[in-house]
């Protein structure tokens, strides 16, 4: 039986007219997209951020697909870049406090 798996996805390279639309619709065929975040933020100079991050879940093999397929290729003119995320900064923050040997000083 396959491992079902859930990733976040660091996406880059996309253009300012990508809609969650045209995303979820491309990452859908690998998986179910669970969650789209930093869509549509302003970098520094108010500009769309070209990036984003896509946390999506399914079949081991479908996700190491994904990654294999769409990381290189063309779309949308743009050459996409896709890659293991970290997770969350709020799941990042929440580990150290959950941890068995953490002491209050």
């Amino acid at each position: 039986e396959e491992t079902v798996v859930t990733k976040r996805l660091h996406v880059s390279g996309l253009t300012p007219s990508t809609t969650p639309t045209d995303i979820l619709n491309r990452f859908s065929t690998f998986g179910l997209v669970k969650s789209l975040d930093g869509f549509g933020k302003l970098d520094a100079l108010d500009d769309p951020r070209r990036f984003a991050y896509v946390t999506l879940q399914g079949k081991e093999k479908d996700v190491a697909k994904c990654m294999n397929v769409l990381s290189g290729s063309t779309w949308k003119g743009t050459r996409l870049r896709i890659g293991e995320a970290k997770p969350d900064y709020r799941q990042r923050y929440v580990v150290p406090f959950t941890n068995a040997n953490y002491r209050r000083m």
